[in-house]
């Protein structure tokens, strides 16, 4: 009598086990259920890049914002009247620092450390990123980059940072969604920091690295980092950094200059504000997280690694022209 009262309860158990697996099954969707490709495959639309001290960068955002209706941004800070008066005309949102003047009404940060992103999300899945805060003081004179890239993947990445920051989450967030993205011929990856540790996957490109390791830097005190070049300076490794930070706390100049890394200082009477890694002539590293703890472990940050020789072209001839003319 014991044996089949047992027997009923486990063939109980098991009928409705089976029912609740067979709910389950039919209420998720397949891509829950199955992890993603490592890399996911789009079409290539639209890159283009520009720098900011000779393209009037200001004028592309305020264009592409003149045919987005609702267009979102994240800037450090923002204050060129183009982009100001297409922004007020949109159903726009936008988060900043928390020091930032800007007369449209915004959302700003409110953790210790730095909204320190540059990116913009427009129509038609495109967005852009780079090193260039829309400011006045900057736009002809500071050295800086705007990338503006038309992709699906790529852009939801940017919408996910975004819904973060404007609903007030800085400073953590969930891990990017698509990470690996290949578009057309070219492989672009996308991390967000802290989260996704930008530190990380710029030290993991360095390391593979077999030829050649050009910077142009606006801050750099990411000891890591600096190790590594150190560690692979049988490479031709040149870099250039900001002139005014150099005896600043922390910053590795001397360091790297001590050990052997050709380091130069840029001549430019304003600044020196990329935050660019070119790799082996074919992989260019960009966006706004400078080499630091900070950029790393606490600011809101993002960086592009797109893996394209004709894009590596660009950035190194700009690069040839500032090194040239660096002390």
């Amino acid at each position: 009598m014991r044996n089949k009262t047992l027997m009923k309860l486990v063939l109980f158990a098991f009928l409705i086990g089976a029912g609740l697996i067979g709910y389950s099954q039919k209420n998720i969707s397949p891509m829950a259920v199955l992890e993603q490709p490592k890399i996911i495959q789009e079409d290539y639309k639209s890159m283009q890049v520009y720098f900011c001290e000779t393209d009037d960068c200001g004028k592309i955002h305020a264009d592409l914002i003149k045919d987005t209706e609702n267009p979102d941004c994240a800037f450090y800070d923002i204050d060129l009247k183009n982009m100001v008066s297409e922004l007020s005309k949109k159903n726009y949102r936008l988060v900043t620092n928390d020091h930032s003047k800007v007369s449209l009404a915004h959302k700003f940060d409110t953790n210790k450390a730095l909204m320190h992103d540059k990116f913009c999300i427009y129509s038609n899945n495109t967005f852009s990123s780079g090193s260039f805060n829309p400011k006045t003081n900057s736009l002809f004179k500071d050295y800086n980059n705007l990338i503006v890239i038309q992709s699906d993947y790529l852009s939801q990445n940017y919408r996910d940072e975004f819904e973060e920051l404007f609903f007030g989450i800085f400073g953590s967030g969930a891990k990017v969604r698509y990470p690996k993205v290949q578009y057309g011929d070219i492989l672009i990856e996308n991390y967000f920091c802290p989260e996704d540790s930008c530190q990380k996957h710029v030290l993991e490109q360095m390391d593979k690295a077999n030829s050649s390791i050009y910077g142009l830097l606006f801050s750099f005190t990411d000891s890591y980092i600096a190790e590594k070049l150190v560690e692979k300076k049988n490479l031709d490794i040149k870099l250039v950094v900001e002139k005014q930070r150099i005896n600043m706390q922390y910053e590795k100049y001397k360091f790297l200059k001590e050990n052997g890394i050709d380091i130069k200082t840029d001549s430019n009477p304003y600044l020196l504000h990329d935050k660019v890694w070119i790799i082996d002539r074919k992989i260019v590293i960009t966006g706004s997280y400078n080499p630091t703890a900070s950029g790393n472990n606490a600011n809101d940050e993002n960086i592009l690694i797109i893996h394209s020789p004709e894009l590596a072209e660009k950035f190194l001839k700009r690069f040839d022209t500032i090194y040239s003319s660096a002390n």
